[in-house]
């Protein structure tokens, strides 16, 4: 997206701020005079008055030039169920963006679209694929739907050339395999890593699905079931991150019934019906020659710090920073399958440091992220969300306020937990599980561990079989967990409760300090007779990758806010 570009398109007038940041005259939000400034890299605009802020295609949003998805949402009743987007009106949208691209205005897309994956009209039209514009005049998309049972259930957006390289899904919605229908009626597939794969596969008369959540990503349950009766033959890309997300789709499946369909030396399967004459019959007896993947309890060194290597810098094993520069100058980076502990006395804005990462992860990141209290009911946090972002406390909001955010979130992959009172670990499990299926959640804050464990007499015991089953959640799907654990009950630190906690004030410390790849302590200081300070020491009093360092922030509670010092 080039930005400057779209501004001088639209006529929208600006100054420019160095070689990074430019300034509008007038923000479209709230019409507040230079108060407005955009990222034209990022695209990451925020108004200094108004308080609005996104990427830059919520920006193009507002001025009418992406559709939106989530005018029509429903509802579902009932444990951890969220939001829904409406299919009838997905598919609606998916037939007509296939409708548009074999008018003469898309014919430069068609073009494009044939070119690069050197297939018929035919196999286009077999598989509904779109085009849309996104960036006027010249920035054309390709459309692909993901059909499941006769309806489309997402759809993946990809640029087309001179656009830089970029894709996205429909966030809110359901995430499926592509070209899943298929598994109704074949009992042996070919799983690539993409749709532009399965794409080239299916125009040459194989049955091909495709995984849609990117190569480092493990299947959801869904995805999962509708593998669980098939043989299937893994063709991802040849490079580190597809070889390590290959071996990880084939250990989720059983790597019994995977076969490892490797395309080298091409990079992938597009490349290499490009680059061989007679690459059908060829790929018919790489298929012939696949062996089954098998365990490998030891490699060379050399290979696993290659293979961590591209896992870790290739691949989506890093998930997000913090909205403080002083917090991650300190702790470095939170990754996927990481438990992050945080705890202390009570009122001292836990929960609010938690929800501002969530709510960050989604608006700023773009991250799906799901904040699940037990103690709150969704519309406290609801109110808490407004509070922050509106800049105003509890007694000068408005139902203005409260509209205004909800139209500001609507596109935003922030999730909250509807009812979820109960002490049973299991209903919990099953309801983030659905979140991370149906919405792709990867960051989740759960408020609180100490909730679930009501056996005072075993609560040591309880809170480590806990500790093991948070464990073992995040493992199998993937996810960063921030876990909110209460203090012991008896005065933490000294005996004033002036002095701040340690890591062994947490309730059932032994387990917890066991299974959390970090520990972060919030304090704020406390003098006798007084009510707490609103300068907030962040303590990471363990960090499994790094120092044990302290960070500074402030906290108000009358906004719901931290904010750097």
């Amino acid at each position: 997206m080039n930005v400057l570009k779209y501004l001088n398109d639209k006529g929208i007038q600006y100054e420019k701020e160095g070689k990074n940041q430019v300034r509008l005259v007038n923000c479209p939000f709230c019409m507040g005079r230079n108060d407005l400034t955009i990222n034209i890299f990022e695209g990451l605009y925020k108004c200094f008055k108004c308080n609005k802020s996104g990427n830059f295609y919520s920006f193009l949003r507002h001025h009418g030039d992406l559709p939106d998805y989530h005018t029509e949402v429903e509802t579902d009743a009932g444990h951890g169920q969220l939001r829904a987007v409406n299919l009838e009106k997905l598919t609606e949208q998916a037939l007509e963006y296939h409708r548009k691209l074999f008018t003469n205005n898309y014919t430069p897309a068609l073009k494009a679209i044939i070119k690069e994956l050197e297939v018929s009209t035919e196999t286009l039209k077999k598989l509904k694929i779109g085009a849309i514009r996104r960036d006027k005049p010249e920035g054309l998309w390709v459309t692909i739907p993901h059909w499941s049972d006769g309806v489309v259930r997402n759809i993946k957006f990809r640029s087309l050339w001179p656009l830089t390289k970029a894709m996205s899904q429909v966030e809110a919605a359901e995430k499926v395999l592509y070209n899943e229908d298929i598994l109704k009626d074949k009992t042996r597939v070919i799983f690539t890593e993409g749709e532009k794969d399965t794409i080239k596969l299916i125009h040459h008369g194989f049955p091909a699905v495709g995984h849609t959540l990117g190569a480092g990503n493990k299947l959801t349950k869904g995805m999962e079931k509708k593998l669980s009766q098939a043989e299937v033959w893994v063709a991802f890309d040849t490079d580190v991150e597809g070889e390590a997300g290959g071996r990880k789709i084939a250990e989720q499946l059983g790597m019994q019934r995977c076969r490892k369909l490797s395309v080298y030396p091409s990079k992938d399967v597009l490349d290499f019906f490009k680059e061989n004459k007679d690459a059908k019959q060829q790929f018919k007896d790489k298929i012939r020659s696949a062996p089954i993947f098998t365990s490998e309890l030891i490699i060379p060194m050399s290979r696993a710090i290659h293979d961590t290597m591209g896992h870790r810098y290739l691949g989506d094993e890093y998930i997000m920073n913090s909205p403080w520069q002083v917090l991650n100058d300190v702790v470095g980076g939170f990754y996927s399958e990481e438990i992050v502990v945080v705890s202390a006395p009570r009122g001292t804005g836990k929960t609010t440091f938690c929800l501002q990462l969530c709510q960050w992860a989604a608006q700023e990141k773009h991250i799906p992220a799901l904040f699940f209290c037990k103690e709150m009911s969704s519309h406290r946090i609801a109110t808490r969300v407004v509070q922050g972002l509106r800049r105003l406390n509890y007694s000068e909001l408005v139902p203005a306020d409260f509209f205004t955010t909800s139209q500001e979130l609507k596109n935003v992959p922030l999730y909250t937990a509807v009812s979820c009172t109960g002490t049973n670990f299991d209903e919990d499990a099953a309801a983030i599980e659905s979140a991370v299926e149906k919405y792709g959640v990867k960051v989740l804050a759960y408020d609180n561990l100490h909730f679930l464990s009501r056996d005072a007499v075993h609560q040591v015991e309880e809170i480590g079989i806990l500790m093991k089953r948070f464990k073992g959640l995040v493992e199998d799907l993937g996810i960063l967990l921030f876990l909110i654990a209460q203090p012991r009950k008896q005065p933490v630190g000294n005996a004033a409760g002036t002095d701040p906690m340690t890591a062994d004030d947490i309730r059932g410390t032994g387990s917890i300090g066991d299974d959390a790849d970090k520990v972060i302590i919030l304090h704020r200081q406390r003098a006798r007779g007084q009510a707490q300070s609103n300068d907030c020491q962040v303590w990471v009093a363990k960090n499994r990758y790094g120092p044990e360092r302290t960070a500074s922030l402030r906290f108000d509670p009358e906004l719901c806010t931290f904010s750097a010092i």
